[in-house]
């Protein structure tokens, strides 16, 4: 683990998400004693990579980010630049976008990944930040049919 800190995670609230969801969860984190810091960024994004294969021409490589913002959940007071020691929670809520590929992220050889995560980096004034990240599933939107549809439908037919 990182200097001072004995424990860190990123907790969701749901194991999955979809299209035009709102994504909440928490950055856990457990200091054994103060922590040198003058501000804790939450950020969250969605990548997608996409390798095509030519020939003789080798690897053609092609990324871009779906979505990226942040906030700052901790910014130090006065000058003091210490996050103190302790337990704390920092809550984060993000609304994603209505129009989202669902996650992709296939075994080698294959190429190619659609990942959404959440990150937390703690800026460290001369000194090394710390970061740790953890991605999230966005699943696929089922189509279900519409109670227009099923007036549609002939009605049972119970006779044999």
């Amino acid at each position: 683990m990182f200097a001072n800190i004995s424990q860190s995670c990123i907790q969701y609230d749901c194991p999955h998400y979809f299209p035009g969801d709102i994504v909440t969860g928490a950055i856990v984190l457990h200091f054994e004693k103060d922590l040198r810091a003058s501000r804790l960024k939450i950020s969250w994004r969605g990548d997608v990579l996409a390798t095509h294969i030519r020939g003789d021409n080798g690897e053609h490589h092609k990324s871009f980010s779906y979505f990226s913002d942040h906030t700052i959940a901790w910014r130090a007071e006065n000058g003091l630049n210490k996050l103190p020691a302790g337990h704390h929670r920092f809550p984060f809520s993000f609304q994603l976008p209505e129009k989202l590929l669902p996650s992709y992220s296939p075994k080698p050889p294959a190429t190619g990944y659609v990942r959404y995560f959440v990150g937390v980096k703690i800026v460290r004034p001369m000194r090394i930040n710390y970061f740790v990240r953890k991605n999230f599933l966005v699943a696929k939107q089922s189509e279900l049919p519409s109670y227009s549809s099923f007036d549609r439908m002939p009605p049972p037919n119970y006779e044999e």
